[in-house]
Formats: structure tokens, C-alpha cells, sequence
């Protein structure tokens, strides 16, 4: 599946209802209290979300390039500063 403007809509209906199915009422508003927040929210643990990404990642075509995990060579937390660098 290509992640054209065109089929944008069918890609992001698919990964909303895959987050929404892994997530829990409970965890839903447990988050929602924590962050002190309005917006809604799933109940989606962290591992799940990643889960749903790496697959997302491996059915499109070309891959998105969103199924990094930490455990991979290579990656960087967003924000991290390299050895080398000099901010």
C-alpha cells in the first residue's frame, strides 16, 4: 500500500482502529487524569502502539520507515545527541 495523498484516509481509518481495539477504558482514563487532559484518549500501551507502527511500516509500500525500535543499530530517541555532537 502506497501512502499517497490519495489513500491516506483508508491507512490512517486502519491504524485508528488498531490502536482503538488494543487500548482499555481503564488505561484510557487513567492517562486522561495523569495528563490532566481533555483530549480523548485510547488506553493503548506503548508497546502496542509499536506493535501497530511495525506493522503499518512492513504492509506499505515503500515502507514508511516508522518500524525503529530501540533494540535496533542506529537508533536515536528524537532529540538525542549524538557522541560527536557539539550543542
Amino acid at each position: 500500500m502506497a501512502a499517497g495523498t490519495d489513500d491516506i484516509g483508508p491507512l490512517v481509518e486502519r491504524i485508528d482502529t488498531a490502536l482503538r481495539t488494543r487500548g482499555t477504558p481503564e488505561r484510557a482514563e487513567h492517562e486522561k487524569g495523569y495528563l490532566k487532559s481533555e483530549l480523548e484518549h485510547y488506553g493503548t500501551s506503548v508497546p502496542a502502539i509499536r506493535s501497530v507502527a511495525a506493522r503499518t511500516d512492513q504492509d506499505a509500500s515503500p515502507p514508511l520507515g516508522c518500524s525503529s525500535t530501540r533494540s535496533e543499530p542506529g537508533y536515536s530517541p528524537p532529540g538525542a545527541r549524538s557522541p560527536t555532537s557539539t550543542r
